[in-house]
């Protein structure tokens, strides 16, 4: 028997399994994945953003010390929050500038994060899915993210 994982496994498994902190992974944030709703108001099997055009962050769990940080940040502490999110983030494409309609490439900051002006520009329901996807490869259950 090939116990050898496989990409559909690992997404069935992923919150419920270890994550290496030197692994990374692909994650398209939930607000780029709606589908079209048809006439009759039905959803539809196509996507309403063009597949070229859906941003595909490249994510590490969150390390021990932030994991550990998490304790003592309170919800309200956003700044914080955010700051787990954008050190989370070590790549990304297909991120456009809507405004210039320009890909805009990443930048990194000392630590291999996403650079902090950077960062700043991405819409926040898009840093929520992130800091949940984030938090789920790091190990940390609904209930403790609930608390933030």
């Amino acid at each position: 028997m090939d116990n050898k994982m496989t990409p559909e496994i690992r997404a069935k498994l992923l919150n419920r399994l270890p994550f290496s902190r030197n692994a990374t992974i692909d994650y398209t944030p939930k607000p780029y994945l709606t589908k079209v709703i048809d006439a009759d108001g039905n959803e539809t099997e196509e996507y309403d953003i063009p597949e070229e055009y859906r941003h595909i962050f490249t994510l590490r769990p969150m390390s021990v010390q932030d994991k550990d940080k998490l304790g003592s940040i309170k919800a309200s502490d956003e700044k914080a929050l955010r700051d787990l999110v954008r050190s989370a983030i070590v790549g990304v494409s297909r991120l456009y500038d809507a405004g210039s309609m320009e890909e805009i490439q990443f930048k990194s900051d000392a630590k291999g994060g996403m650079d902090k002006d950077q960062f700043e520009t991405l819409p926040v329901m898009v840093i929520r899915d992130l800091f949940i996807y984030v938090s789920g490869i790091s190990g940390l259950s609904p209930s403790e993210r609930s608390g933030l």
